[in-house]
């Protein structure tokens, strides 16, 4: 301190101490005009590995260790901030690395250094403040890597892929050249893998699968999607570049070798390929909207295989795929129609009606545009939607009661979203409390997504909507990454199996497998099983002869708007 009020005025002193006050908790170095150290605190002792040394600025440099970020190049003289600061130069943020000779492991440092003079503008000396980074640096880059990346595989996360696809495709359409694939990988009944060996099992298979994707040669980029599917960016130059390479990965994950994890079949995917090229911007959702289309054509046409997905050269309208804005204007217009599909017992009659959220269009047949219901998920309208279909539901049985008519069972969908958002469940919950005489006709159907992953969440809302009278269905039961187990936390009165397993089962021998289990589950649990996505009679006798409770698709009916079904006379 005496060799500060040798060198400064009292005003310029004050100064200076506070300047030393606000930066206590840093390494804090002050010099004279010659360059000689007047004050080092035990911070910047620490930090720089020296006390103070008496040396001119031009070896500052090589003395403390200060290196660029990128490790190999020493600070110039010129360079270094606090001899600009001896130069009247401010430098208000700077980056350096700190590699003393002591040993010690290096440090990235951040700091500020100024020049100190007098009112009348002499220059009385320099300081610097500044503090070791390396930990928050450290700490930062580890929140955005699980920000970005899947917990299970590392690979990226959906949301993280999808932004690399947005800037890709931006890239491409700016430049006007160039061009990339993208896959979209579905393992093929990947919930039967987490069904026989566990869910740590069934991880690590995860984690050798995001491996063999990442590390194939023309992998860009890796990202997953959800439990069972992975989208991959290519280094191609046409779609059918990037079809051989969909090829190639059905093939190496056939013979992935799984035996380490007690599975012994082979691992089978149906993928989906397409290229973005050159003139038409197309966003993310519908390049996934495409592959998705693909990669349920590769399923019916009998899994293992890739599909390619030619995305169209002019604007998409949108009946073949649906933004915001059209989501929006649907909603706005109100046109929303609820389209009912029967559902058969095996004596011929019907259980009763799934309803389904249609749009209408004049005297168009009643029809939902592509990605309707995604959208309207990932931009929070999905609870609005469920809210105003249950009410027109309502509406509609309400109407019949006071006709003297008897409805049936009405089977009504539940998004995820809306079971996890209270606000939401709260106003759909309030439409059944207006209507208690007719809830407990409704049965309300949930994803198996949300209730695998989210059991307690989901079985607390479903307790909520059974005290009201309804009962409950599990909705696309054997096609995700489910547990069976888990089953029995939820109260439940019907489990709807898949259509995926539906569909070909006359052909496919494990489909016939599965439905076969998944029957003799239901009668354990006394679940009654409904199979949706019937597509001819055939198939309905099959099913009823097989085992299962009640039948839905094309082969019983192709359903009709709720307003034209024939109520049901007492």
């Amino acid at each position: 301190m005496q060799a500060l009020r040798e060198t400064m005025s009292r005003d310029m002193l004050l100064e200076t101490v506070s300047l030393l006050l606000d930066n206590i908790n840093d390494g804090v170095v002050l010099i004279n005009p010659t360059g000689h150290v007047i004050y080092q605190n035990a911070n910047a002792e620490k930090l720089l590995g020296h006390g103070p040394v008496i040396t001119s600025p031009d070896h500052w440099a090589e003395i403390f260790g200060v290196y660029h970020l990128d490790g190999r190049t020493l600070y110039q003289p010129d360079e270094f901030p606090l001899a600009k600061a001896l130069k009247g130069i401010e430098t208000p943020a700077y980056e350096m690395l700190i590699r003393p000779d002591s040993g010690q492991p290096g440090r990235l440092i951040r700091g500020r250094a100024k020049p100190l003079t007098e009112a009348n503008g002499q220059l009385v000396g320099a300081m610097a403040c500044f503090h070791d980074a390396t930990e928050h640096d450290e700490l930062l880059r580890r929140v955005r890597y699980r920000s970005e990346h899947d917990r299970i595989t590392g690979v990226q996360n959906g949301v993280s892929i999808r932004g690399t696809i947005d800037a890709m495709s931006l890239e491409v359409h700016e430049t006007g050249t160039g061009g990339f694939g993208v896959l979209l990988v579905n393992l093929d009944r990947f919930g039967i893998v987490n069904n026989v060996v566990g869910r740590d099992a069934a991880d690590g298979v995860l984690r050798r699968i995001g491996r063999l994707l990442q590390h194939r040669e023309h992998v860009l980029a890796t990202g997953r999607l959800c439990a069972d599917e992975f989208v991959l960016v290519l280094a191609a130059e046409n779609l059918d570049a990037t079809q051989r390479e969909a090829d190639s990965i059905v093939q190496a994950l056939r013979r992935l070798d799984l035996t380490a994890a007690r599975f012994t079949t082979h691992l089978t995917a149906s993928v989906g390929a397409t290229w973005v090229g050159p003139g038409v911007m197309h966003s993310t959702e519908e390049v996934l909207a495409a592959l998705t289309t693909a990669v349920e054509d590769a399923k019916r046409g009998g899994r293992n295989r890739s599909v390619p997905a030619t995305l169209p050269h002019a604007p998409q309208s949108p009946d073949e795929t649906c933004r915001i804005s059209d989501v929006l204007g649907i909603l706005n217009e109100d046109r929303l129609c609820l389209f009912a599909e029967p559902i058969l017992q095996p004596s011929g009659e019907y259980l009763g009606y799934e309803v389904l959220t249609r749009v209408c269009n004049g005297d168009e047949k009643p029809r939902l545009p592509r990605q309707f219901l995604p959208t309207a998920e990932r931009f929070g309208l999905i609870g609005q939607l469920d809210v105003r279909n249950l009410a027109r539901l309502m509406q509609w049985m309400g109407t019949q009661r006071l006709d003297g008519l008897d409805m049936k069972r009405m089977h009504i969908n539940l998004s995820g979203y809306t079971l996890a958002n209270e606000a939401c469940l709260q106003d759909w919950l309030a439409v059944l409390l207006t209507n208690l005489d007719d809830a407990r006709y409704i049965t309300v159907e949930i994803t198996e997504t949300f209730a695998m992953k989210n059991p307690v969440e989901a079985s607390a809302a479903l307790h909520q909507i059974r005290q009201l009278g309804c009962q409950v269905a599990l909705d696309d039961f054997g096609s995700g990454y489910c547990s069976f187990s888990r089953l029995k936390q939820l109260p439940l009165d019907y489990l709807k199996v898949d259509g995926s397993l539906v569909r070909n089962f006359l052909e496919d021998n494990q489909d016939r497998a599965i439905l076969q289990s998944i029957i003799q589950l239901g009668r354990a649990l006394k679940l009654p099983l409904i199979a949706e996505h019937a597509h001819n009679k055939i198939l309905v006798k099959a099913l009823f002869d097989l085992g299962i409770d009640y039948v839905q698709g094309h082969g019983v009916s192709q359903g009709q708007l709720l307003t034209a079904c024939a109520p049901v006379t007492p």
